[in-house]
């Protein structure tokens, strides 16, 4: 009996420890449940992988596509460090003149405008939006909107997390801006928000001096500033005041994302009171002024250079983001419907559009150093919006024509135009408010017959211009967006489905 015991004590202790006691068996099945887990896990990471691997590869190319209904997009930007997350300030409005009504929001796409998500609830937007995105990161964005449609207090909102949460900026001048001679402080309301990913810099309008005409409108004397803020919105300070004393303001800007503290600045003299400027007998432009300069800093607004000088109304100023030297400055020759005579033996229609056809456009490939006259586009059609793409070529989306649409233009190459750093006196420009939905420029269509030619591309490497497509149905381009790092663009294109709104998508 006791060998028999000691055998059987023997055969416990020799017992190899690889094999599993009776006690111990829910570990194996602890185990198979983590072995199923981990598939799972793997197979979700998997999954989603591939989601993100598809949403990074641009759309198809020459295939127009809608990808959203029953909102109007004010503004879209793509994300600098990832083509494919777009933003967008957007309402859900189908009554044009409501396109600013308290029902703003933001839209957010991971794949290239596939399917969108509204981000905007948390914000709590009122009638306005402007959205400004990091360009080293996709998820850190600022927007800038108001409290109420009854009493518009503009509101500061910074996002970390590409706008699932949001928190309140409170932002104030330093020193602060005050009406003159009383200790009323001016409010903070900054427009054409910018953010190079280190400061944010937009426009402020400002009251300055005394009425420029006796008993006239407090607006009269308002002029527009350029501010930046390095602090994340809460400090704001001036940075173009050299302009004031000379009565200019701040038109349209751009940053160089590139080089930060580049700043191009479009400035001018305000509209507002009319002056006369002397031209000929049979000029068809107005009799006031409507020029503008373009000035250029690149150490962050302490200092100015000017560019060019007479440039048109509503000029506007945009860079090639894959390369930063080209520079193009473009506007129109006159505001409407300011026009004081038609061309002999015209009526005002035709007149018409062929004043506010004269689009015009310059390009420098060197940063302003030196410049040069693009051909004028097709048929000199009118020019709703204008962008340049990352590579450097501008598309247009022309509304009207003073001839028979889908006509060749000749290409005629562009006369070369030495920048000058000497300042001159400009004649007058025009302060607009500034809209999401056109950057800056006015609504010029609301009033006239519409017809649409197509899509230009203006080619910076032949100086020509071609059509690229023809949209699905009427509307206007919204914005142009990179496809990637190595060139390609997307067109959106907006427009109204009886009552509602439509975003269509074009690959180049």
């Amino acid at each position: 009996m006791q060998t028999q015991h000691k055998n059987s004590t023997d055969s416990q202790e020799n017992r190899s420890p690889a094999e599993p006691r009776k006690p111990r068996k829910w570990l194996a099945g602890l185990g198979a449940c983590m072995v199923v887990l981990l598939v799972v896990g793997v197979s979700i990471f998997v999954f989603a992988a591939a989601g993100q691997r598809q949403g990074s590869q641009p759309p198809p190319t020459g295939q127009w596509k809608q990808v959203q209904s029953g909102y109007l997009f004010l503004s879209m930007q793509a994300a600098p460090s990832n083509p494919a997350l777009l933003y967008a300030c957007a309402t859900t409005s189908t009554a044009v003149s409501n396109i600013q009504g308290p029902r703003d929001t933001i839209l957010r796409s991971a794949d290239f405008g596939a399917r969108w998500q509204d981000i905007g609830a948390s914000a709590a937007l009122g009638s306005y939006c402007e959205l400004a995105v990091n360009p080293a990161n996709e998820n850190d964005i600022y927007v800038i909107s108001t409290t109420t449609a009854s009493q518009p207090n503009a509101i500061l909102k910074h996002s970390t997390d590409g706008g699932q949460t949001w928190t309140s900026v409170t932002p104030a001048f330093s020193p602060p801006l005050r009406v003159q001679g009383t200790s009323t402080v001016f409010p903070w309301f900054v427009q054409q928000l910018r953010y190079d990913g280190h400061s944010l810099y937009g426009v402020q309008w400002i009251l300055t001096g005394s009425p420029a005409v006796p008993g006239s409108r407090p607006f009269f004397n308002r002029l527009p500033r350029l501010v930046t803020s390095a602090d994340g919105g809460r400090t704001w300070s001036i940075i173009d005041s050299r302009f004031t004393a000379k009565g200019f303001g701040a038109q349209a800007f751009t940053l160089d994302p590139a080089h930060p503290g580049t700043i191009y600045e479009i400035a001018g003299r305000p509209l507002f009171p009319v002056e006369t400027a002397p031209v000929p007998t049979n000029a068809i432009l107005p009799q006031f002024g409507i020029n503008q300069q373009l000035f250029k800093s690149t150490d962050n607004g302490a200092n100015w250079q000017s560019l060019l000088t007479n440039l048109l109304y509503a000029s506007r100023v945009q860079l090639a983001s894959a390369n930063s030297q080209i520079v193009y400055v473009g506007g129109i020759r006159a505001p409407l419907p300011l026009i004081r005579q038609a061309r002999p033996g015209q009526g005002t229609s035709s007149q018409l559009a062929s004043v506010t056809g004269l689009f015009n456009l310059q390009v420098s490939t060197n940063g302003g150093a030196n410049w040069q006259q693009v051909v004028t586009a097709p048929n000199e059609q009118v020019i709703q919006g204008w962008f340049v793409s990352a590579d450097g070529q501008v598309y247009t989306s022309p509304t009207i024509a003073s001839s028979s649409p889908g006509v060749s233009s000749t290409a005629v190459s562009g006369t070369a135009i030495v920048g000058t750093a000497v300042p001159a006196t400009p004649v007058l420009s025009t302060p607009l408010p500034v809209t999401p939905s056109t950057g800056g420029l006015p609504d010029i269509q609301s009033t006239l017959p519409v017809s649409h030619p197509g899509i230009q591309r203006y080619d910076l490497a032949s100086h020509t211009w071609g059509q690229v497509t023809t949209p699905p149905a009427s509307g206007n381009l919204l914005q142009v967006t990179p496809t990637g790092t190595h060139g390609g663009a997307i067109l959106w294109y907006m427009s109204l489905q009886g009552t509602h709104y439509a975003l269509y998508r074009y690959t180049v």
